[in-house]
């Protein structure tokens, strides 16, 4: 087995155990024992900013807490910011947008690390004390800010679903914590961010694998409706619609989720912040502007370390 054949087998069993209580033991601590001091320092450095500012709670069980405008202090300003770098950046909303590669696609990520230069706001508001203590809570550690951008979705062409239109985990780490906030308003046809609780999830993925296995095809992937269905997951579907400014705080490494099934003559505009345990491939901040305050400053410092390379996008993610 050459060196990739050993990455996707050792990429495929992480992927496949970690939502076993031994997996995410074991897997924990090795993450851990890569960098024992700054882990030590991440935990209790939240701790002590998690006693001071969480107001914002996810669930442990589930994996989620629904949020509106009432939630967020600064809201209003950051959605203003969102449109106003939209109109620039897209000449006619709906318009099947390119991405990076000149490729057509349903799904675009619109923001540069030279975008989140100019409007430091978008940063300001992914480390501000209610949403950075949110994750910090969750994830029981001071997390890395790895994504600031705006996910923009329109309709592709064709009647089947592909890619992150349909359901599946995130595989960065154990747990990361994403935010996803309507910048417009959303129903039905601007196809909103779907997801299933992480207790449900982990009862579905289980079974979905099982009956994969028996079948002899791959037991790590994407879901579909209908396996959901037929294991009766449709009922615990949570859809994230309403007026500008709701979203959800979620946990996309537990919970099944889907999104960008965008109806003709209809797009989707949201604003998307990941916080991440592990570090992965992301944003650069500016982090000289945060060094006279330690806790964001370890939230951001490990961004630079993204310099020169490719930022990995949400649909890009297996």
């Amino acid at each position: 087995m050459g060196r990739r054949g050993v990455y996707h087998w050792q990429k495929e069993f992480f992927l496949r155990h970690r939502l076993a209580p031994w997996g995410e033991a074991t897997f924990n601590v090795l993450a851990n024992a890569r960098a024992p001091r700054d882990a030590y320092r991440r935990r209790l450095m939240a701790r002590r900013f998690i006693a001071e500012h969480a107001s914002v709670h996810l669930s442990g069980e589930t994996g989620y807490v629904l949020l509106d405008r009432n939630h967020l202090q600064g809201v209003d300003e950051v959605l203003q910011t969102c449109r106003t770098l939209f109109n620039a950046k897209v000449a006619s909303p709906g318009s099947m947008a390119r991405d990076a590669d000149g490729k057509r696609g349903f799904l675009r990520n619109l923001l540069t690390n030279d975008d989140l230069q100019t409007h430091a706001e978008l940063v300001r508001f992914a480390l501000s004390d209610q949403l950075l203590a949110a994750a910090s809570e969750y994830l029981g550690t001071i997390p890395h800010l790895n994504r600031v951008d705006l996910l923009y979705s329109v309709p592709r062409t064709g009647d089947t679903l592909e890619a992150s239109q349909l359901f599946h985990l995130d595989p960065e780490g154990l747990r990361q914590v994403k935010l996803f906030l309507n910048v417009h308003d959303v129903g039905d046809p601007e196809g909103p961010f779907t997801f299933i609780p992480s207790d449900a999830s982990r009862r579905l993925i289980q079974e979905i694998r099982a009956r994969r296995l028996r079948d002899g095809v791959p037991v790590v992937g994407r879901y579909t409706d209908e396996e959901i269905g037929q294991l009766g997951g449709s009922s615990s579907i949570v859809e994230v619609r309403g007026a500008a400014g709701t979203g959800v705080l979620v946990d996309t490494c537990r919970c099944l989720h889907c999104g960008s099934r965008v109806q003709p003559g209809s797009y989707r505009l949201c604003l998307y912040i990941q916080y991440c345990t592990s570090r992965e491939q992301g944003n650069v901040f500016d982090i000289q502007r945060f060094s006279d305050d330690p806790v964001r400053y370890l939230a951001v410092v490990r961004s630079r370390m993204s310099m020169g390379a490719r930022i990995a996008a949400p649909h890009q993610m297996s």
